[in-house]
């Protein structure tokens, strides 16, 4: 499948999921959270509406989750932030509202998190 790839010298379970630029449409479908062994996932800039998928703590390989440029709406699902391993987090330029939970702390991997030109408010929590 375009955009997908497995490691080699592994199982050949889904691993990577890069899709970007081409401008893709549709929603993010919870189904997604089957891929357990999914580490990588990018969707950048396209056409992908609705909301980020509540499950995606399921994927509990996730390193890198990068949702930029798309059309997403609504919150961020508190349930991203039990994605302990997770090192990079983009849901810049969407349509997200809400304020960023405190739980964000527990990403004690993170070292890349980017969220502007959302609709989101408040204050950035003290964790950081």
């Amino acid at each position: 499948w375009y955009g997908t790839r497995c490691v080699d010298g592994e199982d050949q379970c889904i691993r990577i999921i890069q899709i970007e630029d081409i401008q893709q449409s549709g929603t993010l479908p919870s189904e997604i959270a089957k891929l357990t062994e999914l580490r990588f996932l990018a969707l950048e800039e396209g056409n992908i509406s609705g909301t980020i998928p509540s499950n995606l703590n399921e994927l509990t390989s996730l390193l890198f989750l990068d949702l930029d440029a798309q059309e997403l709406t609504g919150t961020i699902p508190e349930t991203i932030f039990d994605i302990t391993g997770l090192q990079t987090l983009d849901l810049n330029e969407n349509r997200l509202t809400g304020t960023l939970s405190p739980s964000i702390g527990n990403l004690t991997e993170l070292v890349f998190f980017q969220i502007d030109n959302n609709n989101m408010s408040g204050t950035i929590p003290d964790v950081f």
